[in-house]
């Protein structure tokens, strides 16, 4: 939720780290969460885990993570202006 209030990303190395109660406590090793934008429209967020014992991502597959996040942005925007025109 916070990635997509501040529309910055958040890293987190140990899903340990979250309160007891949240659905990814103790699931995974950690996560990563980039924000979908539209030209600095908030749009929704992409959520990545990585799996217990497995590493976390490296800054290639993050960069990738980023790039997917601003497409499906993109592709979001061309989705509500279809819809309008229909």
């Amino acid at each position: 939720a916070n990635a997509f209030r501040t529309g910055e990303e958040v890293a987190q190395l140990e899903s340990a780290a979250l309160p007891p109660d949240d659905p990814l406590h103790g699931r995974l090793k950690g996560f990563f969460v980039t924000p979908i934008l539209f030209k600095n429209e908030r749009r929704g967020v992409l959520v990545l885990g990585a799996p217990e014992g497995a590493q976390f991502f490296s800054a290639a597959q993050l960069k990738i993570a980023r790039v997917v996040g601003d497409y499906l942005g993109l592709v979001s925007a061309m989705h509500d202006l279809q819809e309008q025109r229909d």
